[in-house]
């Protein structure tokens, strides 16, 4: 389970191209404990940071596919 979150997370920052610093600053965890998540080095509660970052990912993959249906007008500009 931990290495199939280490491996989303990895995926969704290549996907979305947001870095390490702004996932820190969504989930409320800190840049070390993202780094060191992902590089299997955390030593602290790695359960509750992957259930963090399940639930971030989750709602982040839903924001990246919702598409937009706001329509402009081009005569407005």
């Amino acid at each position: 389970m931990l290495a199939e979150t280490r491996t989303a997370l990895a995926d969704f920052i290549k996907q979305s191209g947001k870095s390490q610093r702004q996932i820190s600053k969504e989930t409320g965890l800190s840049t070390s404990v993202i780094s060191q998540f992902l590089n299997g080095s955390y030593t602290g509660d790695n359960k509750e940071v992957a259930r963090t970052i399940r639930q971030y990912l989750t709602i982040s993959k839903q924001r990246l596919n919702t598409v937009s249906d706001t329509q402009f007008c081009p005569e407005l500009r």
